[in-house]
C-alpha cells in the first residue's frame, strides 16, 4: 500500500476515534446511587491466585464452596481488570455494523497436552491477512472483543478455551490470555503471537489461520481494535 494512502487512512481513523471518545465520555455518566435497602447483585471475578491479596484488600469476598472471589455490582469500578469479558465495556455502539471474521490457531496445552484453538486475530473478510487489515488479539481490547463476539456454538465446535486473566511465571504478572479448553492453563502471549502466529502466516498465508466465525460488530468497536493494532 502506498505511504500516502496509508497515511490518509490513519488520519481518517484518528478522526473517527475522536468522535468515538466523545461519545464514550458522555456514556460514562453514572446513574445515581441505588436507594437504601437495594440488594446488590454479586459478580464473580477472574482472580489469579497471585492477586488474591490485592482483591481482598479492595473488598472482594471469597466463597469457599464455589472457590471464587465475588464483589457486589455497586463496586465494579475497583475490580475492572478482574471482571469477566462479558461485563467489561467495549465502548458505545456507533456507526453501521462491520462484518468481521474471527481467526484461530491450533494449540497444544503444555500442561495436559489437549489440543484446542486459541483466539488470535480478526479481519474484514475481504481484507489482506498479511496487511494492516489483520488485527492480532495480542492486546487486552482486541482479545476481549474477539472473546465477546465469538458465538457460543463456534466456541464449543472449535474447542476455544476461556479468555480470562491468568498469572504467568515467565512474565511475573497476570494478564488477559487464551487458555486450555480442558485444564484452563495459560497460553503464553509471547510463544503464541511472536512465534506460532508468524510461522503460521509465513507457511500458509491466508490458510495459516483458521476461520472460526463471521460476525457483525459496531463500526466504533472495530475502529478501536484497528487503533490498538496500529499503536
Amino acid at each position: 500500500m502506498p505511504p500516502r494512502v496509508r497515511s490518509a487512512q490513519r488520519e481518517s481513523l484518528l478522526l473517527k476515534l475522536q468522535i468515538v471518545k466523545l461519545f464514550e465520555r458522555r456514556s460514562l455518566q453514572r446513574p445515581p446511587d441505588a436507594p437504601p435497602g437495594t440488594i446488590p447483585r454479586w459478580v464473580s471475578l477472574d482472580v489469579p491466585f497471585e492477586e488474591k491479596d490485592e482483591v481482598k484488600a479492595l473488598g472482594a469476598v471469597w466463597d469457599a464452596r464455589a472457590r471464587s472471589w465475588y464483589t457486589s455490582s455497586d463496586s465494579l469500578e475497583r475490580f475492572e481488570k478482574w471482571l469477566p469479558s462479558s461485563l467489561v465495556g467495549l465502548g458505545p455502539r456507533i456507526g453501521p455494523p462491520v462484518e468481521i471474521a474471527l481467526l484461530g490457531l491450533p494449540w497444544e496445552c503444555w500442561r495436559c497436552q489437549t489440543t484446542g484453538i486459541a483466539l488470535v486475530g480478526m479481519m474484514e473478510p475481504d481484507g489482506d491477512i498479511c496487511g494492516e487489515n489483520l488485527v492480532l488479539c495480542d492486546c487486552d481490547y482486541a482479545l476481549r472483543l474477539a472473546d465477546r463476539i465469538l458465538p457460543d456454538q463456534a466456541r464449543v465446535n472449535c474447542g476455544v478455551g476461556a479468555v480470562r486473566r491468568r498469572y504467568s511465571k515467565t512474565v511475573g504478572e497476570a494478564y488477559l490470555s487464551n487458555g486450555c479448553r480442558s485444564c484452563s492453563a495459560i497460553v503464553g502471549a509471547f510463544p503464541l503471537f511472536h512465534e506460532a502466529v508468524p510461522e503460521a502466516l509465513a507457511a500458509g498465508g491466508a490458510g495459516g489461520l483458521l476461520p472460526l466465525a463471521t460476525v457483525a460488530v459496531p463500526e466504533s468497536w472495530w475502529l478501536r481494535a484497528l487503533a490498538s493494532h496500529w499503536q
